[in-house]
């Protein structure tokens, strides 16, 4: 799935692993099911089978987060139409992938605002400390 344009809502919103909203046509993943489906399955059950140590605590996030988590990440985002088609028609939940991605996901959103908040965070203080004495 391509990333939203500015001013365009993501098409799904996920929170700890539970679709909040999905703005997404279930029949367009209906029609392509037959040709996709059976490897898609495949793909999310994998992932899922290597979510559920990262998802419970036993495996290590830090190792984890820092060596697989782009791929990780990028490989749900990209089945998201397909997890939201098989919970909708199958009651599949993939629970700990949900959960894995929405914690890794928003950590690697949080790595890229960190330097712009800070940037922004001086902007703020040179703006307070830069005033005008009057006369």
């Amino acid at each position: 799935m391509p990333p939203p344009q500015p001013n365009q809502q993501p098409a799904f919103v996920l929170n700890d692993g539970e679709f909040i909203r999905a703005d997404f046509d279930i029949k367009r993943v209906n029609a392509e099911w037959a040709k996709i489906g059976q490897s898609t399955v495949n793909f999310l059950n994998s992932a899922e089978s290597f979510a559920i140590p990262f998802a419970a605590g036993v495996a290590d996030d830090a190792i984890g987060f820092q060596e697989t988590a782009s791929a990780f990440c990028l490989g749900i985002s990209r089945c998201l139409p397909a997890i939201f088609y098989l919970k909708q028609t199958e009651a599949v939940p993939f629970k700990s992938a949900l959960t894995l991605f929405c914690v890794w996901n928003n950590r690697k959103a949080a790595q890229v605002a960190a330097p712009l908040l800070q940037n922004m965070q001086q902007v703020i203080l040179a703006a307070e400390k830069n005033k005008i004495k009057p006369i």
